[in-house]
């Protein structure tokens, strides 16, 4: 599938830029957010760029839910904001009702898939992941209706009880869904090969990083590379992108990646 071409960030080698996402934020989950403040404060203190690449939250009802958790985000990135961080959000398949009033009370941009970075000699295509698990046909099917405009005007029309009423009653078929899934065949929930094969036709050159499947990796192949991010709990998981240089960390562990290895393979 052919994608409109979507903004861009062109930034020197020197930039620090850090990329993250499926933190599934939420008030039952306090030890998250203590994670996401402590890396926003100390990981992230020398960022020039922040991407949050989806499902920043567990889930988002429409930005008229002014929630204490909602403050607390908005003041975290509005501090880095303040301080000169050029803060992108993307949506993922928890939280695409997030808007643009939403992003404004961050200082936040709010980009859709497939945005380029260009940081110095590294050039990136960023983007959630969802749409590229194709084999699971329910998702996809439920996908197209909830990012529909006619849907999603009709929902937040809603009153916010209603609202978090069917998101109730969603999360219970979702968590339902994943594991017919995975007592099946858990390959269903990753990303369909030939979707990547096609992002990589589409975008030459440029590495690929994506989140959603929580599976993180450095994945290289024929001069092809994709990065997957982690989720987040009981640790952070980043991608920090500095002089060339990429690193990921997630689940403890730090995986790295140079334009230079790329050259010499």
């Amino acid at each position: 599938m052919l994608h409109a071409e979507p903004p861009t960030l062109r930034l020197t080698a020197e930039s620090a830029v850090y990329c993250i996402s499926d933190l599934h934020l939420s008030a039952d989950a306090p030890a998250l957010f203590a994670l996401f403040e402590r890396f926003m404060q100390d990981t992230a203190a020398d960022a020039d760029a922040l991407f949050v690449l989806g499902d920043l939250f567990e889930s988002w009802l429409g930005d008229d839910d002014q929630s204490p958790l909602a403050a607390n985000v908005i003041e975290q990135f509005q501090s880095a904001s303040k301080r000169g961080v050029q803060l992108i959000l993307m949506h993922g398949n928890r939280d695409f009702l997030i808007g643009s009033a939403f992003a404004a009370q961050c200082g936040a941009q709010l980009w859709p898939d497939y945005g380029l970075l260009q940081a110095g000699a590294l050039t990136l295509r960023l983007f959630h992941g969802d749409a590229e698990c194709t084999r699971d046909v329910g998702y996809q099917r439920a996908r197209s209706l909830l990012r529909s405009a006619a849907w999603q005007t009709d929902f937040l029309r809603k009153t916010l009880a209603e609202r978090r009423a069917f998101e109730r009653d969603a999360r219970a078929s979702s968590m339902a869904h994943q594991a017919n899934q995975l007592a099946h065949d858990a390959s269903i929930l990753d990303v369909t090969p030939a979707e990547i094969d096609a992002l990589h036709a589409q975008f030459p050159g440029a590495l690929l990083l994506h989140g959603h499947t929580h599976r993180p990796a450095i994945h290289q192949s024929a001069g092809a590379v994709r990065i997957v991010l982690g989720d987040w709990g009981p640790a952070a998981s980043w991608v920090r992108i500095q002089n060339g240089a990429l690193t990921l960390s997630a689940r403890g562990f730090v995986h790295r990646y140079a334009a230079a290895e790329e050259s010499a393979a």
